[in-house]
């Protein structure tokens, strides 16, 4: 089996959070805020909702310059509150 190639950076870094519904405003404007520190370009996307209306998803894409600003906003994002998960 190979080793995966190591990432380049600066990379464009997908991210998709799964946040609570009822947190969704707060959520938003805390992850986005969050992006923004990282790359002022970033823009973050609502997607579907689960089943049940308890879930919903985020998406955005972010340009970072290093591992370390990639795991420091990776902790960030899923670290806030009302994100059940971060992917």
């Amino acid at each position: 089996m190979t080793a995966p190639a190591p990432l380049k950076f600066p990379l464009d870094w997908e991210f998709r959070l799964i946040a609570e519904s009822a947190r969704l405003p707060e959520v938003r404007a805390a992850a986005a805020a969050a992006m923004r520190r990282c790359d002022p370009a970033c823009r973050l996307d609502v997607g579907a909702a689960s089943a049940g209306n308890r879930y919903t998803a985020l998406r955005a894409v972010c340009r970072v310059e290093s591992r370390e600003s990639l795991n420091r906003l990776s902790a960030e994002l899923a670290a806030l509150p009302g994100v059940k998960m971060l992917l």
